[in-house]
């Protein structure tokens, strides 16, 4: 079966990247690999690559390839990848415990989203103890700090609630609604919104999944390209308006 990455029409150009380790290349990538099956499979997915690409000169095509390996040797490369990665990533490329995690989103090296397990805690952490005569729980008493979509079953709707429903024969089906809470698991949360709860002394129990992003404005460019057409637009016709 034909394979493209990249095509280029104009040249008729095909641009094919191979990442040695799925292509079965002999290499400094896969120097250490122990698997045995990969091993045993090794040739049949090298051909596998060779195949496709005569398949794809023997259609007409130019074929440009590039190996992961030959790719990691161009410092060039690297700088520009290096300088596209995101502030944590650039400070800890190995792998990195929760602490680390939650100590970057306090700081606000971290910016991206969280998937937490998350609560309100039962007693103030020894930090905070001291700082107020309320316990965690009356603190956030006015409004709970997480709200989540949620099925809610008819019996755990209040007396009221309950005897409107009666009243009027409305439906006694579960509702997916908005509410609140004190905890809650596996909840994806944006780093500035996790950093205030940290902040405001809630407790992360587990991390399941940090994605991070770059801090910057999404589409800057686009933004302001719209509003300078916007202005363009509504100031000729305010001058008019004033003529």
């Amino acid at each position: 079966m034909e394979k493209r990455l990249g095509l280029n029409s104009s040249t008729n150009t095909i641009y094919q990247f191979h990442g040695c380790y799925f292509h079965g290349h002999q290499c400094d990538v896969t120097a250490n690999i122990k698997d045995q099956r990969w091993i045993e499979n090794r040739e049949h997915k090298l051909k596998k690559t060779f195949d496709t690409t005569n398949y794809l000169k023997s259609q007409g095509y130019n074929v440009v390839e590039m190996w992961e390996c030959d790719f990691q040797k161009k410092p060039q490369v690297h700088a520009i990848i290096t300088k596209g990665r995101p502030t944590f990533y650039r400070k800890h490329p190995g792998r990195v415990n929760e602490t680390q995690i939650l100590n970057a989103v306090r700081s606000g090296d971290l910016f991206g989203m969280c998937q937490v397990d998350i609560c309100v805690p039962e007693e103030w952490a020894a930090e905070f103890k001291g700082q107020s005569d309320m316990t965690p729980h009356d603190y956030f008493a006015e409004m709970s700090p997480l709200f989540c979509n949620m099925e809610i079953p008819f019996n755990s709707f209040g007396q009221r609630i309950q005897e409107h429903v009666e009243k009027h024969n409305l439906s006694k089906k579960p509702r997916r609604l908005m509410v609140g809470g004190m905890k809650a698991t596996e909840i994806l949360i944006a780093a500035p919104l996790l950093k205030w709860y940290i902040l405001h002394r809630m407790k992360v129990t587990k991390i399941h999944e940090v994605v991070e992003f770059q801090t910057q404005a999404c589409f800057k460019n686009f933004v302001q390209e719209v509003s300078e057409a916007s202005r363009l637009q509504i100031w000729p016709l305010s001058e008019k308006r004033e003529n």
